[in-house]
């Protein structure tokens, strides 16, 4: 399990654009997610996302990932 900041999060889109969905925000780099970007970086490392949520943790808009190791189909 881990979290993220959420697109939907009142700081999206604010400050500087550094890099794609990454914005300087008074000095800080906060990176911004989709939940299509977290499934494929979880497919791409071997894991399997079977539940994201979204939840609010003043002042942020988080993602909640549940993800469970991908099983070896070549076994």
């Amino acid at each position: 399990m881990f979290s993220v900041r959420s697109e939907n999060d009142a700081m999206y889109r604010k400050g500087v654009e550094v890099e794609k969905n990454i914005y300087d925000i008074n000095g800080f780099q906060i990176r911004f997610f989709t939940k299509s970007d977290l499934r494929n970086i979880c497919l791409l490392n071997g894991f399997e996302p079977y539940k994201i949520t979204e939840e609010y943790e003043e002042p942020a808009s988080l993602y909640c990932v549940f993800a469970r190791k991908q099983k070896d189909l070549n076994k």
